[in-house]
């Protein structure tokens, strides 16, 4: 990887970080300040459809786009670290819930990357 990509992956994160934040907060206004798994839920479902999708349309050998979208914004919109300490948290207070968590998380992340590269391959006419 050249700097010149990793200016590009550097400005995504920023980019992502910032839109995780702002959505973090918004679910949290909705809902209340002790859904902090549900925001964690939402970005990280908002991220795998997105990442489905531009897997399809944008995953060719431009190598700055791909990065600038891929590693960039969507990898620091969604978080895994985010997605572990809820499920810590979950499982020290409320099994019943660390189950549906943990169930839901991956049910409507891999739903949710399969719409994508559904939608972008009925978009471009090829699926990846």
């Amino acid at each position: 990887m050249t700097f010149r990509i990793a200016k590009f992956v550097f400005i995504g994160g920023c980019i992502g970080t910032t839109l995780r934040f702002i959505v973090g907060l918004l679910v949290m206004a909705q809902f209340g300040e002790d859904t902090r798994p549900v925001a964690t839920l939402t970005v990280n479902i908002i991220g795998c459809f997105l990442l489905g999708l531009v897997s399809i349309i944008v995953w060719t050998k431009n190598w700055p786009v791909k990065e600038f979208l891929g590693a960039g914004i969507l990898g620091s919109f969604t978080t895994f670290s985010a997605f572990s300490e809820d499920m810590v948290w979950l499982f020290r207070y409320d099994l019943s819930l660390f189950s549906i968590y943990l169930a839901a998380s991956l049910l409507f992340g891999l739903v949710a990357v399969h719409a994508g590269k559904y939608i972008g391959s009925r978009r471009l006419g090829r699926w990846r």
